[in-house]
Order: C-alpha cells, then sequence, then structure tokens
C-alpha cells in the first residue's frame, strides 16, 4: 500500500498480517518448563502513543516476573483488515484463538460480552484524575467482575489516554455537529452519542488514514486520543481542549480455559505481571501539553468550546446515559462512573498548558524560490535517531528519505532500511512512488515547503492526493550536508529536522 503524503504515511497503522500459529511448550505442574502466551493487539506498536504505559509494563513484566519461564509473543495490528478489529480481538480470545492480549472495554459490547460500555458514558470520566481513581476502587472491581460469566478472564485495567473529537472545521455550536461522518469503534456507546449529536458514525479499518486520503473514505472527524495523533498522524485540522467525550481503558485479558489450565505458580506469575501493570498505569505520566505542540507544529490547531454548547451537548447526550441506566447488565458500573465523575467534574486541563498561541501565525509565503541548490539529498533515519531528537516525533519516520530538488520544486521519496512494512510511515516503501511533492520557496535563510496537488497527481497519478501543512524551517548547507532546525514558525512535520541531509547528487 502506498501513502499520498508524508502526513498520511506517518499516520498509517501497522499492517502486520495474520497472528501467528504458536504452540506452548509442554509444561510440567510446577510451572518449571517455558509457557508461550500468544497476545495480540490492534493497536500497532504497544505504547506508540506514549499514553498506554500500563500496557507496555504487562508484556515486559511477563519475562521478569516469571524468569523468563512466561514467553510472550505478540501480534499487533490484529484483524486490521476488519471494520471492527477490537471486537474480533474479543472474540478470538474468548475462543482461544489467541491466549489474550488488552482490548480495550469499547469493545466487549460488540464482541458479546456486556457490562463495560460504562467506560464510555458520554463526557463523565474526563481527566486522568478520574480514571486513576476509577481503576483502583468500586469501578474496576465491578468491570472485572462483568467478566466472570464469559470465556475470558479479566486480570486488571490500565489508562490508555482520554479522548476528543477531531474535525475539519471547529465544531463550535450544536448544530456544527450535525451530518458529519466521525469515525467510531464499534461501540454503541459511541455510536449511540455521535447519533444523538446528529452525526453519522462509521466504522473503519485500522488503515482509515491511507483510506481516506486516498479518497475512497469519505470522514468529516474522529474520536482520538492527543498522544495517537501525534504518533500515527491526523489529517483533520481541529480539536476542542476542554471538551473529552470518554477514555480508552484496556482489559489486560486472558482466555479463562488456558489460564484454568495453568499451574497454580503460572497464574501467580500473570496476575502478578497485571498488578505491575495496574500500578505503572496509575503512576504514569499524562500531561498532554507536549502533544499540544507537536499538533501545533503539524498545524492542527485546538479551540475552546463555548460554555453553553458544552452544557447543550450534555443535555442532547443524556438518553445514552438513560438507556445504560435501564439497562441491567450496565446499570450498575454506570452508577460507580457517574460516583467518580461526579468528584471529577472538570475535564482534563494539561492541554491548556500549552497551547498554538506560543506558535507565531503561519508566515507569508514568498514568490520567490529558496537558493537551496538543485540535487536529491538524503537521510537515513533509525529508531536511535528519533530517540534522541528533541519533543514527541512519534511516527514511523525509520528508513532511507530523499528529497529531490529541481527548478523550484520538491519531491520526498522513501525506501525501508530494516522493516519493509515499518519503515517509510508503513506506506510500503517504494522509492519509485513520490511521497509529497510541491514548490519550494524562500530565500536564503528560510525555506518553505509549499504542498502542490497537482505537481503530486502529474508525478505519480494519485487522484485526490492527500495534501499536507506546508513546512516552515531554517536552512544552512555546508559542503553537502543540509540540515534543517526549527525558526519558531510551524514546522509543519518534524522528519526534516531529526537530523542532517547528505547532498547524494
Amino acid at each position: 500500500m502506498k501513502g499520498t503524503g508524508i502526513a498520511l504515511l506517518v499516520g498509517a497503522l501497522a499492517l502486520a498480517g495474520c497472528q501467528p500459529a504458536l504452540n506452548a511448550a509442554t509444561i510440567d505442574k510446577a510451572g518449571t518448563g517455558t509457557l508461550v502466551l500468544r497476545l495480540a493487539t490492534v493497536d500497532g506498536d504497544v505504547n506508540g502513543s506514549k499514553q498506554e504505559p500500563g500496557n507496555q509494563a504487562f508484556l515486559d513484566a511477563l519475562s521478569q516476573v516469571s524468569g523468563g519461564r512466561i514467553k510472550p509473543v505478540l501480534t499487533s495490528s490484529f484483524a486490521e483488515g476488519a471494520a471492527d478489529p477490537e471486537s474480533t480481538l474479543v472474540r478470538a480470545i474468548a475462543a482461544g484463538r489467541v491466549d489474550g492480549g488488552w482490548p480495550a472495554t469499547r469493545a466487549f459490547a460488540a464482541g458479546g460480552i456486556p457490562g463495560l460500555q460504562a467506560f464510555e458514558a458520554p463526557f463523565a470520566l474526563t481527566s486522568y484524575d478520574a480514571l486513576r481513581d476509577a481503576l483502583r476502587g468500586q469501578v474496576r472491581t465491578q468491570a472485572l467482575a462483568a467478566l466472570d460469566d464469559s470465556q475470558i478472564n479479566g486480570l486488571g485495567l490500565t489508562i490508555a489516554g482520554l479522548r476528543r473529537p477531531f474535525s475539519a472545521k471547529p465544531m463550535e455550536s450544536v448544530t456544527s455537529w450535525k451530518g458529519l461522518r466521525l469515525k467510531a469503534l464499534n461501540s454503541p456507546v459511541q455510536d449511540a452519542t455521535f447519533t444523538r449529536l446528529g452525526s453519522v458514525p462509521v466504522h473503519t479499518r485500522i488503515t482509515w488514514r491511507d483510506d481516506y486520503g486516498q479518497g475512497t473514505l469519505k470522514l468529516d472527524g474522529t474520536e482520538l486520543g492527543l498522544g495517537p495523533a501525534v504518533a500515527y498522524g491526523m489529517p483533520f485540522e481541529y480539536y476542542p481542549t476542554n471538551l473529552v467525550l470518554w477514555p480508552k481503558v484496556s482489559v489486560l485479558s486472558i482466555n479463562r480455559a488456558k489460564f484454568d489450565a495453568l499451574s497454580a505458580q503460572q497464574r501467580q506469575w500473570i496476575q502478578a505481571a497485571a498488578d505491575v501493570a495496574e500500578d505503572a498505569s496509575s503512576k504514569g505520566h499524562y500531561d498532554e501539553a507536549d502533544f499540544v505542540q507537536a499538533l501545533c507544529q503539524s498545524g492542527v490547531r485546538p479551540y475552546t468550546m463555548p460554555a453553553q454548547v458544552l452544557a447543550a451537548l450534555h443535555v442532547e447526550a443524556k438518553p445514552v446515559l438513560d438507556r445504560l441506566s435501564n439497562d441491567p447488565a450496565e446499570a450498575p458500573l454506570l452508577h460507580s462512573v457517574l460516583e467518580v465523575a461526579a468528584a471529577h467534574p472538570e475535564p482534563d486541563a494539561s492541554t491548556e498548558a500549552a497551547s498554538c498561541s506560543a506558535t507565531p501565525a503561519t508566515p507569508e509565503i514568498p514568490n520567490t524560490v529558496a537558493p537551496i541548490p538543485d540535487g536529491k539529498y538524503r537521510a537515513q533515519i533509525t529508531s536511535d535517531d528519533i530517540q534522541s531528537a528533541q519533543g514527541p516525533i512519534g511516527g514511523h519516520y525509520t528508513g532511507t528519505w530523499t528529497i529531490a530538488l529541481s527548478n523550484g520544486t520538491y519531491a520526498f521519496t522513501c525506501t525501508y532500511t530494516v522493516d519493509p512494512k515499518g519503515d517509510c510511515g508503513k506506506s510500503g516503501a517504494d522509492p519509485n512512488w513520490v511521497l509529497e511533492a510541491g514548490k519550494l520557496r524562500g530565500n536564503s535563510h528560510v525555506v518553505h515547503f509549499v504542498y502542490d496537488h497537482a505537481l503530486h497527481d502529474r508525478l505519480v497519478h494519485c487522484g485526490p492526493c492527500q495534501s499536507t501543512p506546508t513546512k516552515n524551517v531554517g536552512w544552512r548547507l555546508a559542503g553537502n550536508q543540509l540540515t534543517f532546525f526549527d525558526v519558531g514558525q510551524p514546522v509543519g512535520d518534524p522528519l526534516l529536522i531529526i537530523k542532517p541531509w547528505t547532498k547524494v547528487s
């Protein structure tokens, strides 16, 4: 699959294929053999969003607490071709097709297991403090008990971020929600909430960013966390700082029959790993200010929703709460969730600690061509380069990137270095496919990469090519090394400034 722009390709989720056919080694009753646990997630990277430390801690702790006698083997991007991948994962764990994983609570209802919908009660659990309280008290107890009659054993709960609405235009009135096609995640609560607000919930594949960028999927917005928006790319330009829709909460899960068949020692190790994960989740750092700044640099802007609109949205969504309160399977957990929510009524304000006001307005783009010599400039970007970069880079920038400059135009291409499916924004890494093209404007100090749809389409016939924000960076050329750097204007894409580029022709 080929992306049609750098913002799109960086946002693509993992293309990891089907689960491996793995078998556990023979294990004696004392638990002294090696147990292979087949785990799966739909999220690609375990903590690519930087908002799910508990899930990473669980994966790591399985080996650590068992002294290596539990070997977790992970399938990432499980069921990526399905419109309901996470509910498919719930059903797969229940059926024993995989041993376990950490699907979110939002996926269980459509996976055939009731009792967890209250976590997404609209506008209820809207802060990380609320989530911390919920996941170590009565809410946790009731949530795990809801799985008792199912084929899934719940080991624990972890925080996986707060979700906000992103859209092509600010949704600053109740009527502005009407008719919008918003990506939802096969959750009855998400569907009901968007429908009550006059929007159309759309279920998509994990590769929705590619589908949207290629024009095969019509969307006006999505629900998403700020961390994933930075890590995987955000094609929509606006989100409210003061409106949280609901949280994402993961359920550390294992097939019940599998768990019951293990020795007492092995069960103890697995539960101990889940306890480590819950502790890491509770103590996690969830300040989202860095995400706000990273989104600002990529052209995604926060706005403040008027108080009267917030109040009206709560009124519009109340029938969703009423439905849950009238459902015997959902009502007990809802009652406990609303008690926690009442103790934490304000949405998380960490995003207001930083805003795009610190970022100067987009500069006026000159008509002059930036005087960078024509040629091809190349940078091989490794995971170490990304880790060493300043600020939250996110995304999948690994690979060998080339910028071809010619007669006042530019074109980006990329080839994989290590992983043909993971490098180059998981775009397919075809060196002949131009990922982005446009006009090179600027002066001897600052260069602006201005995307040009017509030029891009002429080069690769991409049809509805995905537009990308203008990249504004300083530049200097020393010998054959071209260095880009932040000059206080919207960078647009951190790819340019991760490391210097070498002139190769």
